[in-house]
């Protein structure tokens, strides 16, 4: 690692620089979220824990912390592993939820024994779906960076030309993260003991389909090496190429979204492809961006609502072309389900019931938003009645108000 760049070399924001010799090599975000596979997106803890009110499990596995405020190091769940019993009385998912931490805490963050667990980590491992959904890719790079970055300051005695800082363990931040993906999709669907027949039935399926995965192996291979997301996404925001080329630029974005997902999220959710998708505002590239969003879905809907970029969507349903407004029409429902409470109160403030009063198209929203995924019901529940407000507000008549209300009511269950 070196700080001492040529000047034909810019040092971009959050990027490390490798000299081997006589090339120079950078590692940064997209470097990180290419290698690792993790996913990236707003870190932000407390949005995937607004609903847990406290962590049954700490109770279970440590009866002597306390709930309200827990005092747990990562030296107290090693213990369980010295312990005759510490797993045989625990059930599968708290031995799980014990794993993820000591695998993140001690692991990928190398944290001290003695230095204690946040609250908001002993939260989030309560609920392992949120867990799973948590860009983890965002939060561990921040940690990773910061311990590069300082690097050289860190060792003061070696800066100067040439300065160089040698990270033996650097390479475990990459081994490790394929282990955590395997107990977290293997532990969780099924208990312990029956994780043994499920990896034989994996290895024989691997055998089986050899070929196939050599194949996709060597077609993930290529698009890495020819940098052809990169040069799609240049495409892309180019202006100066037609709509007609953009277009078709977009629908093959969307098609490596679909073959690769792990690799290429990441960077659709960094870059500006979003952006360009919503100011492009042609029907194929509304309906790419309503592909994006059910393939990539809540991280996607986050950057779009964290981005402001709902109220752009919204404003395509006052489009002249029918077409656009029905692809925008798509892209509201598909938020709708997978959106949290601030991108459906972004939509309120954009005016979303009123256009929709007009296009009679309320009824479908509200179906979509009563059964979408993360709102809790008492949240369902508050926007229906808002909704209502709204509506009575913006309808013109007491038959049409009559009328959209009956569908908001009996168009999804109360």
């Amino acid at each position: 690692m070196t700080s001492d760049l040529p000047d034909s070399i810019q040092r971009g924001e959050e990027e490390i620089w490798f000299h081997f010799p006589p090339a120079y090599t950078c590692f940064g975000r997209k470097e990180f979220c290419l290698i690792t596979g993790l996913q990236f997106g707003h870190d932000d803890v407390g949005r995937y824990t607004r609903h847990i009110t406290r962590p049954s499990w700490l109770s279970r596995v440590f009866p002597d912390e306390s709930i309200e405020k827990p005092n747990l190091h990562v030296d107290d769940m090693k213990k369980l592993f010295n312990k005759k019993d510490g797993f045989t009385r625990m059930n599968d998912v708290d031995v799980v939820r014990v794993c993820l931490l000591l695998l993140l805490y001690a692991g990928f963050l190398g944290r001290e024994a003695r230095q204690p667990i946040p609250q908001e980590l002993i939260l989030l491992v309560e609920d392992l779906n949120a867990w799973n959904l948590f860009p983890w890719g965002s939060y561990i790079w921040k940690a990773t960076w910061t311990k590069l970055s300082s690097a050289f300051d860190d060792r003061k005695s070696l800066r100067g030309d040439g300065s160089k800082y040698t990270l033996s363990d650097f390479v475990w931040a990459f081994k490790g993260y394929r282990l955590l993906c395997i107990l977290r999709r293997q532990i969780i669907k099924y208990k312990i003991y029956q994780v043994a027949s499920v990896i034989e039935a994996d290895i024989q399926a691997y055998f089986d389909c050899e070929s196939v995965q050599n194949l996709v192996g060597t077609l993930e291979d290529l698009i890495l090496k020819a940098k052809l997301f990169s040069i799609l996404e240049h495409l892309l925001c180019d202006s100066s190429c037609s709509i007609r080329v953009r277009d078709q630029v977009a629908l093959v974005i969307a098609s490596l979204v679909r073959f690769n997902k792990d690799v290429v999220v990441g960077l659709v959710l960094m870059g500006p492809t979003v952006g360009a998708l919503i100011s492009m505002s042609s029907c194929c590239s509304i309906r790419v961006l309503s592909l994006l969003i059910k393939f990539i879905r809540i991280p996607l809907v986050d950057e779009l609502e964290a981005h402001k970029q709902i109220p752009r969507i919204i404003s395509l349903l006052s489009s002249e072309n029918v077409a656009i407004r029905a692809e925008a029409m798509d892209c509201i429902l598909g938020i709708a389900y997978y959106c949290r409470r601030e991108a459906i109160e972004a939509m309120f403030e954009a005016g979303l019931v009123e256009k929709l009063v007009k296009l009679q198209g309320l009824e479908k929203y509200a179906m979509q938003l009563e059964s979408g995924e993360l709102l809790s019901k008492k949240e369902k529940r508050e926007f229906k009645l808002e909704i209502l407000r709204r509506v009575r507000e913006a309808s013109v008549s007491e038959a049409d108000r009559a009328s959209i209300v009956a569908e908001v009511l009996w168009g999804s269950s109360p």
